[in-house]
């Protein structure tokens, strides 16, 4: 019996040894537990700030999205609005260069009009100058042909009469003598 118990207290005491190591582990498996836990709180949180800012983030991404869309809508409109004003004002570039190369074809005739016009008349008025100066040299000369003409008949009166009262003259004289 005595080996019985000894048996026994052998048995109890391995019971027991493991016990203690037991109580040991335990103690430091609840100590691993409570760093665990301290951990698995300290990622609850960080999760939930996460989530949280993930969350304002998605609102921020949502509210710019908007925005974009916003924005990309009034860009699209002041887009289409200087399309439509490049539109009207190449129309009115592509009508004025029109009206202009009238203007200046209409402006090209009458100057073109004018030069001929003035150069006829400047051909009018030289044949005209012309006419007026062989005119005027015929008369010049009519008139001197004409004074030459009337002095010689001026002189031959004028010599027919000196003659005339010359012989008067001798005639009165030889009578009178």
């Amino acid at each position: 019996m005595k080996g019985s118990k000894t048996l026994l207290f052998i048995f109890l005491m391995s019971f027991w040894g493991y016990a203690d190591n037991d109580s040991l582990r335990l103690n430091s498996l609840e100590n691993e537990l409570a760093v665990y836990q301290s951990r698995l709180d300290r990622l609850l949180r960080t999760q939930d700030q996460v989530l949280k800012e993930a969350r304002d983030l998605r609102m921020e991404m949502m509210l710019h999205e908007s925005n974009r869309d916003s924005l990309n809508q009034q860009i699209a409109g002041q887009i289409s609005e200087n399309r439509s004003m490049m539109d009207d004002f190449s129309a009115k570039q592509v009508q004025t260069e029109r009206a202009l190369n009238l203007a200046l074809d209409q402006f090209q005739q009458r100057f073109e009009q004018q030069n001929r016009v003035a150069a006829q008349l400047e051909a009018q008025l030289q044949g005209q100058v012309n006419y007026q100066l062989i005119i005027m040299v015929a008369a010049f000369a009519t008139l001197i042909v004409l004074f030459i003409l009337l002095n010689r008949s001026s002189i031959r009166k004028s010599l027919a009469h000196s003659n005339a009262s010359w012989n008067q003259f001798q005639d009165h004289f030889l009578k009178n003598n």
